[in-house]
């Protein structure tokens, strides 16, 4: 999730996902500590960029996806959709297995 999370953020910068560089945004260790402070990271420089952009940016920045320009608006609905859907399976996932997930998540999942 860090890796995916650098990738959008970095894409906002340079204007286009380059997948060569996921795993360069993942943490020196892959413990708990090390992954929260990773993903803590990654959402706050995605509320730096977006608080960054001003809207004339928002309305002429272009991002190519893989080949696919997408405008701002359909680039943050993807990113939305696309961390939902993995909010969905790591819910399904974590139940299934016994952990506690977060009540939010519970809800929303209807799990």
């Amino acid at each position: 999730m860090i890796g995916i999370a650098g990738l959008y953020n970095d894409a906002l910068r340079n204007r286009r996902v380059d997948f060569d560089r996921k795993r360069g945004f993942y943490p020196p260790t892959l413990d708990k500590p090390a992954i929260v402070a990773g993903l803590c990271a990654q959402d706050a420089e995605l509320e730096r960029l977006m608080q960054a952009l001003r809207p004339e940016d928002r309305l002429s920045l272009v991002i190519d996806f893989g080949g696919t320009k997408l405008s701002f608006g359909d680039y943050t609905t993807m990113l939305v959709q696309h961390q939902a859907l993995h909010q969905g399976i790591w819910e399904l996932c974590a139940r299934l297995a016994g952990f506690a997930t977060p009540p939010l998540w519970r809800q929303e999942w209807v799990l």
